[in-house]
């Protein structure tokens, strides 16, 4: 009879501590959820909406987490570099091996892409002056391409980038105006490059 009684205590016992686990489990689970939830609410741009004590709220809650949603990408409205191949008459070619997902990258499975983003940034750092550009981005080109080439060296391992190259900066089309523009991006200037590869 004792022996049944302690079994008994025991999966009692056995449940209370299951259920305890549970109620910490789910208590946890919740503090992290309102947390994730306040940080997306606080990264959020004030708008008419936005309620009186919210900006205080913003100031104290950067201070517990001080990244933010930033921290993990960059701006999407951030410059960018391009590459293009002139052709004479025609339209230049775009020399981008992005995105990712392209049948010629397997899809995002082959990483040479990830390369010619630091390769262009090298040939960035070479580049003697850039031209300023108001005008469309095929008007853009077509006058880089037309202006004397500098002469630079590609000294990145695995060259993508050579010979004759108009090198762009280019800046997002905003959302709000993507019916305004046939591109997704807008040319800001450019450089018209002779490149040596060596890799």
């Amino acid at each position: 009879m004792l022996q049944h009684d302690s079994s008994q205590d025991s999966g009692c016992r056995a449940a209370d501590d299951a259920a305890r686990q549970r109620g910490a489990f789910i208590r946890t689970f919740a503090a992290l959820l309102a947390v994730m939830a306040a940080s997306v609410y606080f990264a959020l741009p004030n708008n008419v909406t936005t309620p009186s004590w919210a900006p205080t709220a913003k100031f104290y809650s950067s201070a517990f987490v001080p990244q933010g949603w930033a921290f993990f990408t960059k701006s999407p409205q951030s410059e960018q570099m391009g590459a293009y191949r002139p052709h004479g008459d025609d339209a230049p070619g775009n020399l981008s091996m992005t995105p990712q997902g392209r049948a010629s990258n397997l899809f995002g499975l082959s990483r040479r892409q990830r390369a010619q983003g630091p390769e262009e940034a090298l040939l960035n750092a070479a580049v003697p002056d850039w031209e300023p550009c108001q005008d469309t981005n095929e008007a853009c080109l077509r006058e880089a391409a037309a202006r004397p080439a500098h002469a630079v060296t590609n000294k990145s391992p695995l060259p993508t980038l050579c010979g004759d190259v108009v090198m762009t900066n280019e800046r997002p089309v905003p959302w709000a105006y993507r019916d305004l523009s046939p591109d997704t991006s807008h040319i800001t200037r450019t450089v018209h490059l002779r490149i040596t590869c060596h890799g």
